[in-house]
This record gives C-alpha cells, structure tokens and sequence, in this order.
C-alpha cells in the first residue's frame, strides 16, 4: 500500500517541504546565521569563545547563555512571522531547533524552564506568549515542566528594542518581575527567551532567582543579538 507524503511550504521562501521536517527547507535552514564563537556567559558573539571583558569585570547572574543564532537575516523573519504575525509554526520550527541545539551543546537538564513572562495587556493583545510557544517543544522532549506562572511580569513596560541604549533597558526591567511561588526546592533553571539583546532582561529575572535561593541558572534563546561596542 502506497501512502502519500505530507508536505507544508517553508516558512521563508515557500517551497513545498515534505515529509516529517520542520516548515523551513533544506536551503533555509542552511542559510541560518547559526552561532558560531561567543562569550560563554552572557552569550554576546565574538570572534572566539572567551569570557567578555563586561562579564570579567562583573559575573551575570546565570551561569551560562545557549543561543543557537545570531540575530540577523533571515532568522530574525522567523521571530517577526511569530511574534508579530501569530504563526504559530515558526515557533515550533524556533523550538526544534533549539532543542536541537542545547542536545548537541550538551546542556545540563534543569529541574524546569522559566519562559520570560509577558504582561497580562502584552498576553491578552498577542494571543499567546512567544517564549512559552518555543519551550514546549523542549519541555516535552526533556521531560521537565516549564513554569509559565511561577515568574510573573508585573507592570507593562516598552519593547526593549525601543529604548536607545543598555542603560535605559535596565531601567525598563527593574522590578518589572516577581515570583508567583516557591522555589526553595529548585535548584536549577533555565530561563527562556526568543530573543536576548542586551540581556536586561534575563538578568533581572535572574536575579529574582537567585535571590530566592536558586543555585544555577542557564539562560536558553533562540537568538542572541548584539556585539562588543
């Protein structure tokens, strides 16, 4: 008996994929800015994979940064066809990857995923939080639970990319997150996100954990944009 392939259209250029792969074809995914030398800490590319001279002179909360992509052409039409045009797909195909990736990196396992949180107005206008969409597919092939209410965002702020520079981006975040629960028994998380920029963000939310008692965090993105100044 012959059975017919499925088949879906690339995400990118819309040629037809078939059988069993991602929405993204074989030219796509090769054309990917994959991550190829960066700082090990916070995650910033660089021309080798040495601590950066801002995480010598002052450790990150977090242990560790995992990003599978630079932050350019044409990855970053994925994150703009999820997060801006609701398909779903290309958070699926953002999460695969990075799965992907963390098994190849070799990633320890955490007791569970923390996608960064969006505020309850930003939730309910999108529809769906992005960093929750890409973490599904890693929480179930790792059999660890993603927490997506344990860290909550508790007051609107602007987009990052909208502020001029890293100092007003750590403006924007401080004190914009707080924990919904205990932690005293975790001792090792990753927290998600699809995009780090200036990495504001992920430092505040590790900070609350650490302060709360968590002994290692790793930060896992997608994408990691940005470069020594």
């Amino acid at each position: 008996m012959n059975f017919a392939l499925s088949s879906t259209n690339c995400l990118l250029c819309d040629a037809t994929v078939t059988g069993a792969q991602l929405n993204l074809c074989t030219a796509c995914r090769n054309d990917l800015p994959r991550m190829s030398t960066a700082c090990p800490m916070c995650g910033i590319p660089l021309p080798e994979s040495l601590v950066c001279p801002t995480c010598r002179r002052r450790a990150p909360p977090f242990a560790r940064t995992y990003a599978v992509f630079q932050y350019s052409s044409p990855v970053n039409h994925l994150v703009v066809l999820m997060k801006f045009q609701g398909k779903l797909a290309a958070a699926r195909v953002l999460g695969e990857l990075l799965a992907a990736y963390l098994a190849q990196s070799q990633a320890r396992k955490p007791d569970m995923i923390i996608p960064i949180p969006l505020h309850g107005g930003r939730l309910r206008e999108r529809g769906f939080n992005q960093a929750m969409e890409i973490g599904r597919e890693i929480a179930e092939q790792w059999r660890i639970p993603i927490q997506r209410e344990l860290v909550i965002r508790q007051r609107p702020t602007p987009p990052q990319t909208d502020l001029p520079d890293r100092a007003a981006r750590r403006r924007n975040v401080r004190r914009a997150f707080a924990l919904n629960g205990s932690v005293s028994n975790v001792r090792h998380v990753a927290i998600l996100d699809d995009v780090v920029t200036s990495g504001a963000t992920v430092t505040e939310v590790a900070r609350l954990l650490k302060r709360a008692g968590v002994a290692r965090i790793d930060v896992w993105c997608c994408c990691r944009a940005g470069g020594l100044p």
